[in-house]
């Protein structure tokens, strides 16, 4: 699993444990500014150029107010992952296998079925939908699932910067409309965040793009699955691993050497001199191999400590969405394994365009 970073801009790449971890706990969450001259330089039209940094720029604006570098992150984090354990994690377990279960049921044997649209993105929107306490439709986040955040976390490239933000507009929609009409179960997670807001004097957009971020990073997840199901299937002694496992410690193995975002991006803006700009990019993977912190690294070992793990990120912002991206993947993975015969993958173009096929499912 890989991802090509093409920056626009100079990047310093690191994947020594230690300083990735002293970049992830120190430097803040900062979003770089865009220009019509970075537009321009894209070919982009000055009228449209206009029309979308207007759009950026209130969204920047939003995720700031939403994603402090102060105290109030620590307390959001803990929240958040409150809720994707215990008895609530209990019932975005239960989503999870019920959207499957309907997957199975009614997708054709012998039929290609996309690890995406068909499959990834249902299983997804159920998951979150489960956890933040909606009723979201497919169409409401789509286009955000299938941009999703590795444009913004993957993209110094202006242009792709955009896109990744733009995606955001369906879901931050859905939120607000949500929230404005009472439209979300009062147990779920929104209605927390929107209670934390008023305990703790935060704005609004703190509930919403908490929320949407939450979503949109559920791509990175469920887009996951054809590179961790490409190496599973061409590996026996991990798909037996996973297949038997009731805890998820194969998994974090697997997530340990195949982490779903195996290069994330900081903004420097220390280093960056108007009107340049300038990235530190942390590889997640070399950080969990590091011969310092695990015996033999590179081996798959399900018995292994991982505490020392950077999957998910490190510090005030890692992964909010950790313990039910790893629901997800376990439920799925272990359903494909455990209620198939035959399963095969069928490659056409990428990552994003693979296909499962099985002979029948159980």
């Amino acid at each position: 699993m890989s991802i090509t970073f093409c920056p626009a801009y100079p990047f310093r790449l690191t994947g020594n444990r230690s300083e990735a971890r002293d970049v992830l706990a120190s430097v803040p969450y900062t979003i770089p500014g865009l220009t019509r001259e970075d537009l321009a330089a894209q070919g982009m039209p000055a009228q449209r150029a206009e029309m979308l940094l207007l759009y950026y720029r209130s969204m920047v604006q939003r995720m700031e107010k939403a994603y402090p570098f102060d105290p109030h992150r620590r307390k959001l984090q803990a929240l958040v992952r409150r809720h994707q354990t215990g008895t609530r994690g209990e019932v975005q377990r239960q989503a999870i296998r019920e959207a499957i279960e309907q997957i199975l049921a009614n997708h054709p044997a012998g039929e290609p079925i996309s690890l995406d649209s068909d499959l990834g993105l249902p299983i997804t929107l159920a998951a979150f939908n489960s956890l933040l306490g909606l009723e979201l439709k497919t169409h409401d986040i789509a286009l955000a699932l299938e941009v999703g955040s590795l444009a913004m976390i993957n993209g110094s490239d202006p242009a792709k910067l955009l896109e990744g933000w733009l995606s955001y507009r369906p879901v931050v929609s859905a939120i607000e409309k949500a929230l404005a009409s009472g439209q979300y179960d009062k147990d779920g997670l929104l209605a927390s965040l929107a209670e934390f807001a008023a305990q703790n004097n935060r704005p609004r957009d703190m509930v919403i793009m908490s929320s949407a971020v939450l979503i949109v990073a559920g791509s990175s997840v469920h887009r996951s699955l054809a590179p961790l199901l490409r190496i599973i299937l061409a590996n026996p002694e991990i798909a037996t691993a996973l297949a038997r496992d009731e805890s998820t410690r194969s998994l974090e193995e697997l997530l340990r050497l195949h982490p779903p975002l195996p290069k994330i991006s900081r903004f420097d803006a220390e280093a960056s001199q108007k009107p340049g700009k300038s990235f530190i990019l942390v590889d997640l993977e070399k950080a969990n191999t590091c011969s310092q912190t695990f015996a033999k690294p590179e081996e798959f070992c399900p018995s292994r400590d991982n505490h020392g793990s950077m999957t998910f990120g490190y510090g005030p912002y890692a992964c909010d969405g950790a313990p039910i991206s790893r629901t997800f993947m376990h439920e799925t993975i272990r359903a494909l394994l455990n209620r198939t015969r035959g399963l095969k993958m069928v490659q056409d173009g990428g990552d994003h365009s693979a296909f499962l096929i099985y002979d029948k499912a159980e």
